[in-house]
């Protein structure tokens, strides 16, 4: 019997436990995809991690954000970190709380932008929830970086309309 209250209160920490963690994947080059996450209401830290992969020379561009209407709810101290394998590459946080008044409720931001290598990636949002619980959306995309060879046809296509343009000009000037 004993053991099975042991089975029983070791099962419910690891439930609670597993409510401070999310781990998506978001395959290879998220474009504007969304998480909306409640760590567990019961307060303490979070840590969740998105892993994703990218087939091009990308950038990256991600924003969690929080807003809570009472001033003892919500998450703080929200911070990012970019990994390669097992390398930091970029980071940021944590976050500031926001407080605008008026009617407008209080929030949190954070944010992060790094240039990326093709590769396999892990970032993680970590923070703090209060006791009368909080939760985040978070958006991740990563935005393919033009090659040289579409720089050059972007700068071709350009001049080409500049010519045309100069060229009707002259050629509707009054004589």
């Amino acid at each position: 019997m004993l053991t099975g209250v042991r089975s029983l209160c070791l099962a419910a920490l690891l439930a609670c436990g597993s409510s401070h963690a999310l781990v998506v994947n978001m395959g290879a080059n998220p474009v504007n995809e969304s998480i909306v996450n409640t760590p567990s209401p019961l307060g303490g830290s979070f840590l969740d991690t998105v892993m994703f992969s990218v087939t091009t020379p990308s950038s990256l561009v991600t924003t969690a954000f929080s807003n809570w209407p009472v001033a003892t709810a919500g998450l703080r101290n929200l911070a990012f970190e970019l990994f390669q394998g097992s390398t930091l590459i970029g980071s940021t946080g944590p976050s500031a709380v926001t407080a605008p008044g008026g009617g407008i409720p209080v929030f949190t931001l954070q944010s992060l932008s790094q240039a990326l290598a093709v590769g396999s990636y892990r970032l993680t949002l970590a923070g703090d929830v209060r006791p009368d619980g909080g939760f985040y959306s978070w958006t991740v995309s990563t935005v393919a970086v033009p090659e040289p060879k579409q720089w050059a046809l972007m700068s071709a296509g350009l001049v080409l309309v500049m010519v045309a343009a100069v060229s009707r000009r002259r050629n509707a000037a009054p004589a």
